[in-house]
């Protein structure tokens, strides 16, 4: 159980994605079993709570696209402490075909998981 806000971040609701909500889809599949009203609570907190089911939990993601854990994570790290810039900028990426691509050009939150496998792989490979 989480608080309902946190629930929805880990969901992408508002179509930004997070460390958190990548995070968790790199292990499983999350979803909001239910939302819990802050009245059921003695005594009340400020917010609503959700209770969220994590299936599927494995490192499937992580075999399937051959990329380390650990690198995956010290990319989106990277990443993530300046959001709100282009990838190209927060990953400091050369002026290369990748650097000025589709992903260079885009904001962190802005990428899919998939996006950051493709991305992951491309340092990996170095």
């Amino acid at each position: 159980m989480v608080q309902k806000e946190v629930a929805e971040r880990i969901l992408v609701k508002d179509g930004k994605e997070s460390l958190l909500s990548l995070s968790v889809k790199a292990y499983g599949k999350p979803e909001i079993i239910r939302s819990v009203n802050k009245k059921f609570f003695s005594p009340p907190p400020k917010v609503d709570s959700a209770i969220i089911k994590i299936s599927e939990i494995s490192d499937k993601f992580f075999r399937e696209n051959r990329i380390s854990e650990k690198k995956f994570f010290e990319i989106l790290r990277k990443a993530f402490q300046q959001k709100r810039k282009m990838l190209r900028h927060s990953l400091k990426l050369p002026k290369s075909d990748f650097g000025m691509s589709d992903f260079g050009m885009r904001r962190p939150e802005e990428l899919s998981l998939e996006d950051w496998a493709e991305i992951s792989l491309y340092f990996i490979g170095d």
